[in-house]
């Protein structure tokens, strides 16, 4: 099969590095040659694997069949910018930081604080469905993209939304494939809504006694006069991680003009008993918290919840050796060992997850053999298998990496 890409491709294709269970590498230069390397794929009976900087790669399983991956970051125009409209068009290729430098040359930005950002692409943070602390306030991918372009099985490009926000025409197919994790085709390119970059950020920090008292701030801070643009529940390993000290901590977040921002932090400070932080330390912290879900583990994992869950969550899975930073007003955590765990402790955080009636994604290595990724099938998952059937009916983009 390498053969057979390198003459389409020359030195595009080239030989996997050791380690890798595909055939055939590929970075096709731009979408048409990436609609050719799915034809040849399709043609010859290969699966193709999307990626970008593989940042987020150990998040699903590995293909089944003989498979191509496709190296997504030759893809990395600017299609169309619109500062005055606050919308912008770029491959999937394209990688997040300088896109931000880009935007914020017109003080707009991207409201995605994924983890890695130096790393990581678009087309691999829409596929990972990844965010960051402020989704709390702005939302995760499926909020702020108004249109996308994919490839389908076919190795044509087809459509979803448009360029413009106040878009109604069709059906959000582009929603689809963001948390697809690539299995139902590569996105090629995606149109989002922009926002102004912020004046000021300021963090106010609490240490709860309890899970009680940290819900009832949380719910204290949702309710008041203030607007938090994010709330971040750290059990003591993750906060002495970065830099606090050695406790349950919940930070609580500002984004506005400067005077908005030191009136909100001072508020809530006064009525939760909470220590604002300066605006330098405000940076560092904020730095640490978008770093902390996405740090290189062997294993990790992400839990997801009802928001009013996650205080109870982070408090009994505290008993195990992992650090847990939390999105408490989405209701998601993130945890990483410290230290290689049994498989006795992880069936007693599914334990812990299942009591709060959330979901577990293992991320890495598994506990052991057999083990479900994406945690026990949901009722609905039937859906999700048609939903892939009827995008990809020949399997080529291994749906059986989210399996």
């Amino acid at each position: 099969m390498l053969d057979i890409l390198r003459r389409h491709f020359g030195d595009q294709a080239t030989e996997p590095s050791d380690g890798k269970p595909v055939t055939a590498v590929v970075r096709p230069r731009d979408i048409e040659e990436a609609c050719g390397v799915v034809r040849l794929a399709r043609e010859h009976g290969h699966q193709v694997i999307p990626v970008g900087g593989r940042t987020k790669l150990h998040w699903t399983g590995a293909a089944r069949g003989p498979a191509i991956e496709m190296d997504m970051r030759d893809l990395s125009r600017v299609v169309e910018y619109s500062p005055e409209d606050m919308t912008i068009t770029v491959e999937a290729g394209l990688g997040l930081a300088k896109l931000s430098e880009l935007l914020a040359e017109n003080r707009q930005r991207l409201t995605l604080d994924s983890p890695g950002a130096d790393r990581a692409t678009i087309g691999g943070v829409l596929a990972a469905n990844d965010s960051g602390p402020i989704r709390l306030a702005y939302g995760t991918a499926r909020d702020i993209v108004i249109g996308m372009s994919m490839i389908g099985s076919d190795g044509e490009v087809f459509k979803s939304g448009g360029k413009v926000v106040k878009n109604v025409a069709g059906y959000d197919l582009h929603k689809l494939f963001i948390g697809s994790f690539g299995a139902m085709g590569p996105i090629a390119t995606v149109s989002f809504k922009l926002r102004p970059l912020p004046e000021a950020r300021g963090l106010v920090v609490l240490t709860p006694r309890d899970a009680s008292e940290a819900e009832s701030m949380i719910a204290a801070a949702l309710a008041g006069e203030t607007r938090p643009t994010l709330i971040e529940l750290l059990n003591g390993r993750m906060a002495s991680t970065i830099g606090l000290l050695a406790r349950t901590t919940l930070i609580i977040g500002f984004e506005e003009n400067a005077e908005a921002v030191a009136w909100q932090c001072a508020t809530l400070a006064k009525a939760l008993g909470g220590v604002p932080l300066t605006a330098t330390d405000s940076g560092r912290i904020y730095q640490s918290l978008c770093r902390a879900a996405g740090a290189e583990a062997a294993t990790s994992f992400k839990a997801t919840m009802l928001s009013s869950e996650v205080a109870e969550f982070v408090e009994r899975a505290d008993r195990l050796p992992m650090k847990l930073i939390a999105r408490a007003g989405n209701g998601v955590v993130y945890g990483l060992p410290e230290e290689p765990m049994t498989e006795a402790a992880w069936q007693e955080l599914e334990a812990v997850t299942e009591r709060v009636e959330g979901t577990l994604h293992v991320r890495g290595n598994l506990p052991a053999p057999g083990w479900k990724r994406f945690g026990r099938p949901r009722g609905d998952a039937f859906l999700t298998a048609a939903i892939q059937q009827a995008f990809d009916p020949e399997a080529m983009f291994a749906p059986e990496r989210l399996a």
